[in-house]
C-alpha cells in the first residue's frame, strides 16, 4: 500500500506504507500533504495504491 504523487502525468514521489488490510474491517486514512499556494498547479493528483498479496 502506498501513496503516489503525480505531476504532469508522471509519478514524482511514492510514499510506501507497510500495512496489512483485512476484508470487511474498516480503516480510516488521514494524510496531510503540505503545499504552498504557489505549488498547487505543480501537482496533478495524490492517489492511494494497493498491492494484493498472493
Amino acid at each position: 500500500m502506498g501513496i503516489n504523487v503525480r505531476s504532469h502525468g508522471r509519478v514524482i514521489e511514492q510514499f510506501r506504507m507497510n500495512m496489512t488490510l483485512i476484508i470487511d474491517q474498516p480503516v480510516i486514512f488521514t494524510r496531510y500533504v503540505p503545499l504552498r499556494s504557489d505549488e498547487m498547479d505543480l501537482f496533478d493528483s495524490i492517489e492511494m495504491v494497493f498491492s494484493k498479496r498472493s
